[in-house]
């Protein structure tokens, strides 16, 4: 994380950070597919409930292991 923050422009951080603590969340639609890694070390695990998790996937799973994700997605379009 420290590494992402040196190579990051600060008014981008600032800006991120304020949104964060600002954002005023809404409850979640009931009818979407939430796909999340059990080794995401950015969004913890132990945080979120996911309707689908993928063992090992971390925060980047969506690019690491696209074929997996894309599977998931694949079996709830119609």
């Amino acid at each position: 994380m420290n590494a992402i923050l040196q190579d990051t422009d600060n008014d981008f951080v600032s800006y991120a950070l304020r949104a964060m603590i600002e954002w005023q969340s809404t409850p979640p639609p009931t009818d979407i597919i939430y796909i999340h890694g059990t080794a995401d070390a950015m969004i913890l695990p132990d945080k979120v409930s996911p309707t689908h998790w993928v063992n090992g996937g971390k925060h980047i799973m969506v690019y690491s292991r696209a074929a997996e994700v894309s599977r998931l997605i694949a079996q709830h379009v119609t």
